[in-house]
């Protein structure tokens, strides 16, 4: 699970960090996978597994899915509760530089003006 505790600083009245959020989509584990894992990582499915599998050309499960373990991204998920672009803005502006520093590619914007 990712640890997201270092952007509550960041919070404000409109916007938050909810989650992470796999880009295109998240990689997805088939039973080939797990196979995998269990014969010879005892039962372990993570990083090294997963690049292991697609050594022997297991790869996404995703149906149609062509991209390596590595190609899958994570996006921050934001919650937004106010649709005004400059302080949407302003708030993405400052979480950019521990967003570079946690690799991730962009945000997700999820749509909560409707919540109380």
């Amino acid at each position: 699970m990712t640890d997201l505790t270092q952007y509550k600083s960041f919070d404000t009245k409109f916007f938050s960090v909810r989650d992470t959020m796999g880009v295109p989509h998240p990689y997805c584990i088939g039973t080939r996978h797990v196979v995998n894992a269990s014969d010879n990582f005892s039962g372990m499915l993570g990083k090294a597994a997963l690049e292991d599998c697609e050594s022997k050309g297991i790869h996404c499960a995703m149906r149609g899915c062509q991209l390596t373990y590595k190609e899958h991204e994570i996006a921050l998920a934001i919650n937004c509760k106010n649709k005004d672009n400059d302080l949407l803005q302003e708030y993405l502006l400052s979480i950019k530089e521990q967003c570079e520093k946690d690799k991730y590619v962009g945000f997700v914007l999820i749509d909560c003006t409707n919540v109380d």
